[in-house]
């Protein structure tokens, strides 16, 4: 259930900041530092400044953690684009309402009773929660962001890695 937005528009000019798209944006945008963060403690591990002829030249190599998050930025930018549009998308075509139909349907099909009170009926028919659509927002983005993490971060270490011991074993 949706509300109309036509009567509740000219109640406040930033009722746009509400609408999930809106939301989805300006929380991912936000978070993508603190996801980079995340991938240089737990996945590939902190950057190392990269070593080059001319040392006493200042350059992005000098500060390693920010040249990777400049370098990671555009992936996390491209994402919360898919994100939006996905959201928006699944918004448009009342994707949560089609989910919790086919759950009911289900249910009802295979006899899983449950007496839902009249409350409770109530709340389920006026909540707006975004629960499935963000669950297939948050895989694809995931997935998106996940190829494009390896093919950037690897980039640079897939040679390191037979020299340093971790992938030729002919002993």
């Amino acid at each position: 259930h949706h509300h109309d937005s036509s009567s509740s528009s000219s109640s406040s000019p930033f009722l746009f900041l509400s609408s999930p798209t809106t939301i989805y944006s300006i929380t991912y945008f936000f978070f993508i530092p603190c996801n980079h963060w995340m991938l240089c403690v737990f996945v590939f591990g902190w950057p190392r400044p990269k070593l080059t002829t001319t040392t006493t030249t200042k350059s992005s190599s000098s500060y390693p953690y920010l040249s990777s998050l400049m370098s990671n930025y555009p992936i996390g930018v491209s994402a919360m684009i898919i994100g939006a549009v996905c959201t928006h998308y699944l918004d448009k075509i009342g994707f949560e309402n089609l989910v919790v139909e086919f759950v009911r349907q289900y249910n009802y099909n295979y006899n899983y009773d449950y007496n839902w009170t009249e409350e409770e009926e109530e709340q389920r028919n006026n909540d707006d929660g975004e629960f499935y659509s963000s669950m297939v927002v948050m895989a694809v983005t995931g997935i998106w962001s996940y190829v494009l993490s390896v093919m950037v971060n690897s980039s640079g270490s897939s040679s390191n890695s037979s020299s340093s011991g971790g992938g030729d074993r002919r002993s």
